[in-house]
């Protein structure tokens, strides 16, 4: 009886470290770039409310959503566990360049965040819609 228990107790102490590693997939989401809906493309979203978006195309970025809405930025790849379902990276929170700034060499992304939806400007200047 006590085997079932410590296994419970491991898991769960586990999960309340790896917590703030772990991002989620937004079900039902969609990205368009240029208008183009992306079918590769998925979308995570973190415990603090932060989203992930990989555009899902071969060499494509992928574009961290600031929960409160302060930017828009390029994370540094480090993920432990990459799923259709869950990411673990291996920071947290995950650390990424701004775009806008003089690092990246990119236009300001205009951020605008909506109810279920978030739109901005990419690194190369493209338009990105996401809904969910």
């Amino acid at each position: 009886m006590k085997k079932p228990i410590g296994a419970v107790l491991t898991i769960c102490v586990a999960l309340v470290f790896a917590w703030p590693y772990l991002w989620f997939r937004v079900p039902h989401s969609e990205v368009a770039r240029d208008g183009k809906l992306l079918p590769g493309s998925r979308v995570y979203r973190n415990s603090s409310g932060a989203l992930l978006v990989d555009l899902g195309q071969p060499n494509g970025r992928s574009y961290l959503i600031a929960p409160s809405g302060d930017g828009v930025g390029i994370p540094a790849y480090g993920f432990w566990l990459d799923t259709p379902v869950v990411l673990a990276t291996r920071h947290a929170p995950l650390l990424c360049v701004a775009l806008g700034t003089a690092k990246t060499d990119s236009p300001d992304p205009k951020l605008r965040l909506g109810t279920n939806t978030a739109e901005f400007f990419d690194y190369d200047g493209h338009p990105v819609r996401l809904t969910w």
